[in-house]
């Protein structure tokens, strides 16, 4: 499943988790410009497939000379790092699909 509205374009990577209360699905974001400009978004869906949240897991942007990586685990922690080292970021999904912070860091 694609969208494209000015200039940049989603694409469904698929649904992560389900449950009573909300659906988490990863798309990827593509922003048309110079060099790669890449961002893989975690989001939330209630049951009327209306957003809950997003943050941003992965991204490689060429403009920012910025690469990041994360990784969502079973207990819907969400880790994130990137290259140049300033960001270290946890979240976890809690109930209702709400994207928050934590310290928590659960299994790798």
């Amino acid at each position: 499943e694609i969208d494209s509205v000015g200039g940049v374009t989603f694409r469904n990577f698929g649904r992560v988790h389900s449950d009573k209360q909300f659906d988490i699905y990863v798309l990827l974001r593509e922003r048309n410009g110079v060099g790669r400009d890449y961002t893989f978004v975690v989001r939330t869906f209630d049951e009327n497939f209306k957003v809950i949240d997003s943050y941003e897991l992965a991204s490689w942007i060429d403009a920012e000379n910025q690469y990041c990586f994360g990784s969502i685990n079973a207990d819907l922690i969400i880790k994130k790092s990137c290259d140049n080292g300033e960001v270290k970021d946890v979240k976890q999904i809690v109930n209702g699909g709400r994207i928050v912070a934590t310290s928590f860091h659960g299994r790798e």
